[in-house]
């Protein structure tokens, strides 16, 4: 014989029971994907202001040096700043790349019209995270700066004023 059911019984039935296991997986699953994204999130942007740090920190070296010694070892323009170079902060590893070129300034005329065409020099300082699986499509930072002379006939052009 079976058994009937009281009318008045207070209880959960089996379906409802897995239906409300359902969703509390179901909430807890995005709840925690949330939490994991907000977790990347946090990630990159201490990632990146110590990046942004590293490279402030690399073009301020670039513009207290003297205008002769603003460039890379055995490059062009030779100086004594190192091209790639390494650097560990926190738990991030970072490649650091100094690039400098000449910049011809079309003020004073440009070359070849212009007898001296590395008026001032562009220094370019870009950050890549190498342990970091958010850094793989570039740069991290790039952030540059132009740095000249302190007295333009240093430049090579006595006349530029006459």
């Amino acid at each position: 014989m079976i058994a009937k059911r009281k009318v008045g019984n207070k209880g959960f039935t089996l379906v409802e029971t897995i239906v409300a296991v359902v969703v509390l997986a179901l909430i807890s699953y995005l709840v925690f994907i949330s939490f994991i994204n907000v977790l990347k999130v946090v990630n990159y942007s201490r990632a990146r202001s110590l990046a942004v740090l590293i490279a402030s920190d690399k073009l301020e070296i670039a513009r207290n040096l003297p205008y002769t010694s603003v460039g890379i070892i055995n490059g062009q323009p030779s100086g004594i700043l190192s091209e790639r170079e390494e650097e560990k902060r926190g738990n991030f590893l970072f490649e650091i790349i100094t690039n400098i070129k000449y910049v011809d300034d079309p003020f004073d005329g440009l070359w070849p019209e212009d007898n001296d065409p590395n008026d001032y020099k562009l220094v370019e300082v870009s950050i890549i995270c190498l342990n970091c699986n958010f850094s793989k499509d570039g740069p991290l930072v790039k952030i540059s700066t132009f740095i000249a002379p302190s007295d333009i006939t240093a430049l090579g052009n006595s006349n530029f004023f006459a």
